[in-house]
């Protein structure tokens, strides 16, 4: 599991003092077999803190809790390991989406549907169908961040 470690500087002020709802909560759409983990982080919707990652990926209080909530640390893994060779894309769309009970894929977009990477994980136990995060100049962040 990754440790994370508050980034030395808070870069947002906007929200400090605001409490925020913290939890998973299980919607309709879990009901209905069908969950987005992004539904779930919708009180995300900027970032009191900032952490470093691995490989210098900086991650906001959002995708911190993506990954703590569902249990995908290992989705930032992948996120992060590719950032060297992808250095001169100022923004990239992340999406996990699972298929096939167990299994998921990993793609990585310009933003305008152009598939930059595509990595297929043969096992997980992601709890939801699917996550999307962005990055932007270096930080991961959930698109209600933005």
């Amino acid at each position: 599991m990754a440790t994370l470690t508050p980034h030395l500087r808070n870069f947002s002020t906007h929200n400090i003092g605001r409490e925020r709802k913290r939890g998973y909560t299980c919607t309709d759409q879990l009901k209905q077999g069908y969950m987005n983990a992004n539904d779930q982080l919708k009180e995300y919707n900027c970032s009191d803190n900032y952490y470093k990652y691995n490989f210098g990926l900086i991650i906001t209080d959002g995708v911190k809790a993506l990954a703590e909530q569902f249990e995908c640390f290992w989705f930032l893994d992948i996120i992060a390991s590719y950032q060297g060779q992808l250095k001169n894309e100022e923004f990239q769309v992340w999406k996990l989406t699972k298929h096939d009970g167990d299994k998921a894929t990993v793609t990585c977009d310009d933003g305008n549907d152009r598939i930059i990477k595509t990595q297929k994980i043969p096992y997980t136990d992601f709890s939801a169908n699917e996550a999307t995060v962005w990055v932007e100049f270096g930080t991961a962040l959930l698109p209600s961040e933005h």
